[in-house]
């Protein structure tokens, strides 16, 4: 896996206090002589002149393992003499590198930005595999609430050493190794007999495996019992709504809710993306203008223009759809849906369900779902439960995506919720990877008035990437470096999934049957208030 280059020594502040580390670069394999020092190059080095001390990354890179013989650490260790003719050489760790320069900690500089991993993304390119983590996540929390897990329960410390492969970034073999095969049409005749594709099928199922093996170990536990009834809520009756107890409304009607309450709300929905283009309490408190609407749907593709910038920003890190222009030319687009119906509860008049269409090419070119279902519950005049439902995806080796985004008026500013720390989107690490950053919530806040504002909290419950949305511009699944500091802001996007691999990661989704249709769900914060 490869990082940016972001610094040296630092320290770090976060919700568990203050930390001391270093941030080496992520370098190549050490070189062989002093002249091709490889990783063990000078720039490479982490120097602490205050203490004498110094810091060489001298390890094998990605997936390289350990050295192959005391004659390659000897090497390692002679290039860096020629370096520090001086020097003592120690073959040594982390830890006890920042234990020689702990005295000078509060001399280093302060360090409080967010990293982003730039494989982050690779984690949507299996939804039903992340959502049973957060599930899974889901249920320890509540385990321990009830008093019925601990952090000294072995039957936990065992099962755990499980849970290390669900979250990590080589879920697969390095390639399909097919630059010929990518259009559908093409893709379905060899995707279940041709030998490349079946063996990175078995990797992906191996993968899957490690949850069903967590499961067996905690089986007889108390946890077991309420990751069963978290897996029910996410994965049962992913269908169709019953429409029995709902009627069609027209989409240009505007809703008052909550007509009971002091602070009554107004809510309308666009009627061509079925998102939410109006929610108003009063003509100084509203969440939505003319440019900007509440989850509204987007399905993204990308082709090889798309990989060439990124190539010429960030390299060649995993990312591309090799020779897919010439067998399958597909277009870089963002593609809208249709709103085909709204409905409004019978029941309940809080309750609606708006059912999109998209255009057929993404369907049957790419891999874009036959439906997709809105739900918007809203509990009070300050709560919305969100339900999106995809149907029927179509299976697709091309590069591709799906957001909801969230748009706010006047440019919002916004944080990540990152293990209940606030974390702020715009002041992210020099070179890190900004678009995609993983994330229990986000919350947005923006000023309608000198003395007016208004703020929305997002949290999601089966997908962990949210992409921050430059001014005027679209969410994307692509890794690219922060924009500078405090770059504008239209909202936030989270992404249901995505593929845009060529290594480790998923290569197509559905990846079997019984994955074509799922479920993402939004707890939705809304508030605002005039001084």
């Amino acid at each position: 896996m490869r990082r940016h280059k972001l610094g040296t020594r630092d320290r770090w502040i976060g919700n568990f206090g203050t930390y001391k580390g270093t941030f080496p670069s992520y370098p190549n394999n050490p070189g062989s002589t002093y002249t091709n020092p490889g990783g063990l190059a000078l720039d490479d080095l982490v120097i602490i002149a205050q203490v004498g001390v110094g810091l060489a990354f001298a390890f094998r890179t990605d997936n390289q393992g350990p050295p192959m013989s005391i004659a390659e650490i000897h090497q390692n260790h002679e290039i860096l003499r020629q370096s520090y003719p001086g020097a003592r050489i120690i073959s040594s760790s982390f830890q006890n590198f920042l234990e020689d320069v702990w005295g000078i900690a509060d001399e280093l500089q302060l360090f409080d930005r967010d990293i982003s991993d730039s494989w982050l993304q690779g984690i949507g390119s299996d939804p039903k595999r992340i959502q049973q983590y957060l599930a899974l996540q889901r249920a320890l929390s509540t385990c321990f609430e009830r008093n019925l897990c601990t952090i000294d329960d072995d039957q936990l410390i065992d099962a755990s050493r499980f849970l290390i492969k669900i979250p990590e970034h080589t879920w697969g073999l390095p390639s399909v190794n097919d630059e010929i095969n990518w259009s559908n049409e093409q893709f379905q005749k060899v995707v279940n007999t041709a030998q490349s594709y079946n063996n990175c099928r078995m990797a992906w199922f191996e993968q899957r495996d490690f949850f069903d093996i967590y499961l067996d170990k905690v089986r007889d536990h108390p946890l077991y019992n309420i990751i069963q009834d978290e897996l029910s809520t996410a994965f049962n009756n992913v269908t169709r709504p019953n429409l029995d107890h709902y009627k069609i409304v027209s989409s240009t009607e505007t809703f008052p809710l909550f007509r009971d309450s002091s602070n009554p709300i107004y809510v309308s929905f666009d009627k061509n993306l079925g998102s939410i283009s109006t929610l108003t309490r009063n003509d100084k408190i509203y969440w939505t203008d003319e440019n900007s609407q509440l989850a509204t749907y987007a399905y993204i593709t990308y082709n090889e223009t798309d990989f060439v910038e990124l190539s010429n920003t960030y390299g060649n890190p995993g990312y591309d759809k090799p020779n897919s222009t010439v067998n399958a030319n597909p277009v870089s687009r963002v593609w809208l849906p249709t709103l085909k119906n709204l409905y409004q509860s019978r029941n309940n008049e809080n309750i609606f369900l708006a059912l999109l269409n998209i255009d057929a090419d993404a369907i049957n070119l790419y891999g874009a779902f036959n439906e997709i279902w809105l739900t918007y519950t809203f509990l009070d005049e300050k709560t919305l439960i969100l339900e999106w439902l995809g149907l029927n995806k179509t299976a697709t080796r091309l590069a591709e995506a799906s957001m909801i985004k969230f748009l706010l008026p006047m440019q919002p500013s916004c944080s990540l919720i990152q293990y209940n720390t606030k974390v702020d989107v715009q002041q992210a690490a020099t070179g890190s990877s900004y678009y995609q950053r993983g994330v229990d919530a986000f919350s947005c806040q923006t000023s309608l008035s000198s003395k007016c504002f208004v703020t929305i909290y997002v949290k999601s419950f089966d997908t962990p990437i949210a992409c921050p949305i430059l001014a005027d511009k679209e969410p994307t699944a692509l890794p690219f470096p922060a924009p500078g500091n405090s770059p504008p802001l239209d909202g936030m996007a989270y992404n249901l999934h995505n593929n845009v691999w060529d290594t480790n990661y998923i290569y197509w989704y559905p990846l079997v049957s019984g994955d074509e249709s799922w479920r993402a769900r939004f707890l939705i914060n809304f508030d605002g208030s005039c001084s």
